[in-house]
């Protein structure tokens, strides 16, 4: 395990100790910091030496020639059927590459992108999954390695025609489980608060993951002390009570799914890396479950999840935990795996008899067999739940991805007896958090919300905007900024939420704070554009493309104001970047669309806009142009189709009723044209085209 140097591990400001680790209480207390924990390799050598060869310590790393596994020089290539995408995972000049393209209709390759792997997850017993770092922010690679076959393929929720390819930013919570703490700075990791990484992160879970931090143990046992005192100045978790125990397991191991449920959410106040082994783990986050259907889900971070329904540790009424059968510190393999697991499982079934159990016999793989996992479909793993008898059916079958969202009732999962004021508000963010049921958990949480935390307000505010009631959700946002003014991603949902004139003074505030955020700059951009200020949008678009040099929505829009400015090439180069960047967004497609179209080509902007609605069908103003587009070609009827529909998904959208209208007047339905005329008025009175329009068509009634 390579290990960052001192410099780069966080001190904490609390630790928090199980009571077997207690010192004395005379004692002035110290607080602990993470260090380099290869200082630990001093005294206890063959337990570091031996963890190094875990998946645990293997879990997160730089690639190099030296731990390659996988094939980048044959058998490198892989397509996907679904989105179209070619990939090739290529080294060139000792750098490690993923690099995507599609081809157009002559078989040319175009949009060519690549990214540098800078990380690697996974200790490839199963998978691994790539990462680039660039400013600041981490990004997943579409294409993982799996040890079941040898062979490339999706990363996990991947595998459908709008994956996020190589657009994917991932956060904080999701490195948690898969390396030592990062060296922050204050306040990152909270609710809200923008998430920049440092370029240099720590490689693999440490000893201090599960043992806390080492400073003052290290320090105490470099003095004469007594075998006590050394002792009681590290978390040793052999020691601690076995819920205790337990919670140092489960805190990366308690996934109840990887949907959008939320499976969990942490307490109000914590941060992403403050937990700390021989606390409860229950104080640290709020675990949720689906309701009822969904017990038989088997998901690659849900061991312990799956252990805790074990008739096993039931009955053992908390005795049984996982390091009763597996020693962290080093990983039996082959035959004797299946003996230590045996003698593990006959130090409470040593009475065991019948024909089946013919010693010696391999209890795991009747018992806890290898199944594929539902949501890394190209992983097989041991199924935690201990079950009497094996089930009847395939249980490594192939199986496609399923990519559905959950909408139903959320329970509470670990801990599930929380009551009163707690109950409302943590059982209210997980029914509005992902959308589970947003009615629902609005009331749960209204009915706690007078003196809730800032997270909680933010995010029934967030619930709020996606059900359009903007009004409600700005005066929630506003209280949970008057809590938590540093909330960087709460101050951009809420000028979003603001009509355009006060936004951009909620963007320019967010810039003077931090002046390298490129949302703010792209959120500015955008409402200058709703504002008539072209020229200032456009040069706010240009410095947030400059903090993000891969924003496609920044490029597309930024095209797309070009090109009203007539700015015709310098339009076509920003929005052929945006699908360089990024060939699935609608926008860009569109955009290009409408330089096509502007030069007459409509054939080829027809092709576009027809991609752009295959992969965004809700994008109203694709359809819109799609029917233009067709109405210009002859395609009459197609083009009333277009225009009837994006009328039915948009109702308040004034050209689709102008476009609508003009076309039934095409037709010679005057009673319908002169409908959708005054439905134009309605929604903007003193629209001069359809007011023109209208009094032609109604001349046109007259006898």
């Amino acid at each position: 395990m390579n290990l960052m140097p001192r410099r780069h591990w966080l001190t904490f400001a609390i630790a928090v100790f199980g009571s077997s680790c207690a010192r004395d209480r005379n004692t002035p207390t110290v607080i602990p910091a993470y260090v380099d924990s290869r200082a630990c390799k001093g005294c206890h050598a063959q337990i570091y030496q031996s963890y190094q060869q875990t998946g645990m310590a293997r879990s997160f790393y730089q690639p190099s020639d030296s731990n390659l596994i996988e094939d980048y020089q044959r058998n490198n290539r892989f397509f996907h059927t679904s989105s179209g995408f070619h990939y090739e995972m290529r080294e060139r000049d000792g750098k490690f590459l993923q690099r995507r393209w599609e081809t157009d209709a002559s078989g040319k390759a175009q949009n060519l992108f690549e990214r540098e792997v800078h990380y690697v997850i996974g200790s490839g017993n199963h998978a691994r999954t790539y990462l680039h770092w660039s400013g600041g922010e981490v990004i997943q690679l579409p294409v993982s390695w799996y040890a079941e076959g040898r062979r490339w393929a999706m990363s996990p929720g991947y595998d459908h025609a709008a994956q996020p390819d190589m657009r994917r930013r991932i956060d904080y919570g999701c490195l948690f489980c898969h390396n030592a703490y990062p060296n922050l700075p204050e306040g990152a990791g909270r609710y809200g608060v923008e998430q920049t990484f440092p370029r240099e992160l720590p490689l693999g879970i440490d000893c201090q993951r599960c043992h806390g931090p080492g400073s003052r143990h290290i320090e105490v046992a470099g003095k004469t002390a007594k075998a006590e005192e050394i002792q009681s100045a590290i978390v040793n978790p052999a020691r601690l009570p076995t819920d205790r125990r337990m919670d140092v397991c489960l805190q990366c191991h308690l996934e109840t799914t990887s949907e959008p449920l939320p499976a969990s959410t942490r307490r109000f106040g914590r941060s992403v890396f403050s937990f700390r082994p021989g606390e409860r783990l229950s104080d640290y986050a709020v675990f949720f479950d689906h309701g009822a259907g969904r017990e038989d889900k088997f998901e690659i971070a849900g061991a312990g999840y799956r252990f805790r329904r074990s008739a096993c540790f039931l009955k053992s009424r908390g005795r049984l935990t996982c390091t009763t059968c597996h020693n962290p510190h080093d990983v039996p393999r082959g035959d004797a795996a299946v003996t230590h697991y045996r003698e593990k499982c006959r130090q409470c079934h040593s009475q065991v008899a019948g024909s089946v159990h013919v010693a010696p016999s391999d209890c795991v793989s009747c018992h806890m067999p290898k199944r594929r996992t539902d949501d890394a479909v190209h992983v097989v793993m041991t199924d935690h739940w201990i079950q009497r008898r094996r089930p009847a059916r395939d249980l490594v079958a192939r199986h496609a991805e399923k990519h559905q969202v959950y909408r139903g009732s959320v329970t509470l999962y670990y801990p599930a007896d929380l009551v009163g004021r707690d109950r409302d508000l943590y059982l209210g963010i997980a029914h509005v958090a992902d959308g589970a049921d947003r009615q629902a958990g609005s009331a749960i949480l209204n009915r706690a919300i007078g003196d809730a935390p800032a997270k909680a307000l933010a995010i029934l505010a967030d619930a709020y905007m996606a059900g359009s009631n903007q009004a409600r959700a700005v005066s929630l946002y506003r209280r949970a900024l008057e809590l938590e003014p540093a909330m960087e991603k709460v101050h951009l949902n809420y000028a979003l939420a603001l009509p355009a004139e006060q936004a951009v003074a909620e963007y320019e505030r967010l810039i003077r704070a931090n002046p390298s955020l490129a949302q703010a700059h792209y959120g500015l951009a955008n409402a200058l554009t709703r504002i008539g200020q072209p020229d200032r949008a456009i040069q706010s678009f240009w410095d947030a493309i400059r903090q993000r040099p891969d924003y496609a929505e920044a490029y597309s829009n930024l095209g797309g104001l070009l090109a009203e400015r007539e700015r015709t090439e310098e339009a076509r180069r920003a929005v052929e970047e945006a699908l360089r960047i990024d060939p699935r967004l609608a926008s860009a497609r569109n955009n290009l669309a409408k330089i096509l179209a502007a030069e007459g080509r409509l054939g080829a902007a027809l092709e576009h806009l027809r991609r752009a609605i295959a992969t965004d069908p809700s994008h109203v103003e694709g359809r819109l142009n799609l029917g233009r587009v067709l109405d210009q070609l002859g395609r009459k009827s197609d083009a009333l189709a277009e225009f009837t529909r994006v009328v039915r998904e948009a109702p308040g959208l004034v050209e689709g009723h102008l476009s609508l209208g003009i076309a039934l007047g095409h037709k010679g339905d005057l009673n319908g044209a002169i409908a959708q005329f005054r439905e134009v008025l309605r929604l903007r009175p003193g629209h001069p085209e359809a007011a023109r329009n209208l009094e032609l068509a109604l001349e046109m009634k007259r006898p």
